[in-house]
């Protein structure tokens, strides 16, 4: 049809018009890679492309070679090519299912493992940002990888970056809402390094690994890791930040209603009913603490 001409047509011009771009992707030259690079960032991110066109050249021509300098041994390099693949997120939806399973594991690839492929924090902050963008767009798609993306968290988790500590939280918290009958029997390695993460020196590091626990804790097949949290919730109540006690009484009422409501005994239900009244009151002393502490924080500024 003329459509398919054209866009064929288009198709065709683009990689006319970007051939020599993606040659210099793969040379040895480290100032002919950068120039490449740089050459089809601007490209993809001002020119208007057809969506199934530009999947099409992503597909077909930019990933094979974008594979190589994601992992170049320029920094800069390695971050022109992640914005580069931010656009192609952004612009167009990947249809292929072998080369979405390869751009999700040239990302994972770089992180995986301790000491991480990925020397600069910076880089793999990004790594995480486009692994939340893929979670946020994709769905199917994404089922058969989630126990690559689960070793691959348990490993960020443990980044000395804070900043990298918390976004991967975020990406947790994300991953288990959207995959709830799926996630859970993936995460024990998760798991483990949350419970590390609760004790870290930042309170907003603790906070949102606790959060990101209990989401974790929600999905089918998590139940059995669930009394190997409970103790780190107790210690995590007693901290010495308002906030993030109040997470984590919250985490133990989750906990609480998870398992002891469903207990056959009365007995048992009828404590776990006492326990969340118990909470119930706790939280409201927590909450009027916490707002004396922001009065108090006011009066000092």
């Amino acid at each position: 049809s003329q459509f398919e001409m054209a866009m064929d047509s288009t198709l065709e011009e683009l990689v006319q018009r970007l051939q020599r771009d993606l040659n210099c992707l793969l040379d040895e030259d480290r100032n002919l890679r950068k120039k490449g690079l740089t050459e089809i960032f601007k490209f993809l991110g001002t020119v208007q492309i057809e969506s199934t066109q530009l999947a099409e050249f992503y597909q077909s021509y930019l990933l094979k070679n974008l594979k190589h300098t994601i992992e170049d041994k320029i920094e800069k390099h390695r971050e022109i090519s992640l914005q580069i693949l931010e656009i192609i997120l952004d612009k167009t939806r990947i249809i292929d299912q072998d080369v979405f399973q390869n751009t999700v594991r040239s990302l994972l690839g770089r992180v995986n493992n301790i000491p991480f492929q990925e020397t600069s924090e910076e880089v793999r902050l990004q790594i995480v940002r486009l692994l939340q963008k893929i979670v946020n767009s994709y769905n199917q798609e994404l089922r058969l990888l989630l126990p690559e993306i689960a070793f691959g968290i348990s490993k960020l988790l443990l980044d000395q970056f804070p900043e990298i500590k918390k976004e991967t939280a975020s990406l947790i918290k994300q991953i288990s809402s959207k995959f709830r009958s799926q996630f859970g029997v993936h995460v024990n390695p998760v798991v483990k390094s949350l419970l590390t993460n609760m004790q870290h020196q930042q309170n907003k590091v603790r906070k949102i690994s606790i959060e990101a626990l209990c989401e974790l804790l929600l999905c089918e097949g998590a139940a059995p890791l669930i009394e190997q949290c409970f103790g780190s919730l107790g210690k995590s109540i007693h901290d010495k930040i308002s906030d993030v006690r109040k997470t984590a009484e919250e985490g133990q009422v989750t906990y609480l209603l998870l398992h002891g409501l469903n207990d056959e005994s009365e007995e048992v239900v009828n404590l776990v009913i006492q326990l969340l009244e118990d909470a119930g009151n706790k939280r409201k002393a927590l909450s009027e603490e916490m707002q004396e502490e922001q009065t108090l924080s006011l009066i000092h500024i």
